[in-house]
């Protein structure tokens, strides 16, 4: 009679955790135990059963769901079983920062902005004011201001398909109006003053 040696079983993350399908492929591989076997999944949290299996000849199963922490519970066929437990972490947030450099003179049109990726997972990608394809791009620019602020808005997206939008303003000083008043008559004995002042800029 031939003694199998004693059912174990380990598991690992085989698929990410991307934002595209929000969840996570465990794969689980048993050694030992005689085959077949069944197993059944249930969330740690909750204790909640979400899934028995029916007989697999082994040695590898898989088992895709959202963020969680899964235990499996592994029967051979004499009865022996064997326990594992997974964690699918969630995604990390994609945050960025932005530094704005506004238009230098009225109607100048020569703002732009630098844009830096902070967390989530690299390489990221960028979509412009809504509009083209995501680009690698993080420098955008020559952008119009106005006094009150043009507003322009970005995306963007990490490797794991994560996203997120933020929005700035462009501002420019206002139009320079200049102005000339004569303040001190020219006569025969004294001479004119001109008085010269601007307003804006």
């Amino acid at each position: 009679q031939t003694i199998d040696e004693q059912i174990s079983a380990r598991s690992s993350i085989s698929g990410a955790l991307t934002c595209t399908t929000g969840k996570a492929t465990i794969e689980v591989t048993i050694s030992g135990g005689t085959a077949p076997y069944k197993y059944e999944v249930k969330n740690k949290a909750t204790n909640t059963v979400l899934f028995n299996s029916g007989d697999i000849t082994g040695p590898t199963f898989t088992y895709t769901d959202v963020p969680g922490t899964y235990v499996f519970t592994i029967t051979d066929k004499n009865g022996c079983k064997a326990v594992e437990e997974q964690e699918i972490k969630p995604t990390e947030a994609v945050t960025a920062e932005h530094k704005v450099e506004n238009v230098t003179c009225y109607d100048a049109a020569n703002g732009y902005v630098d844009i830096t990726p902070l967390t989530g997972v690299a390489p990221f990608t960028y979509q412009f004011n809504g509009t083209g394809a995501f680009g690698t791009a993080t420098h955008y620019g020559p952008l119009a201001g106005s006094v009150a602020g043009i507003t322009y808005s970005y995306i963007v997206k990490d490797n794991l398909g994560c996203e997120e939008s933020y929005t700035f303003k462009v501002f420019q000083p206002e139009e320079l109006m200049p102005s000339a008043s004569i303040s001190t008559q020219y006569t025969c004995e004294t001479s004119a003053t001109i008085t010269a002042s601007a307003i804006g800029g």
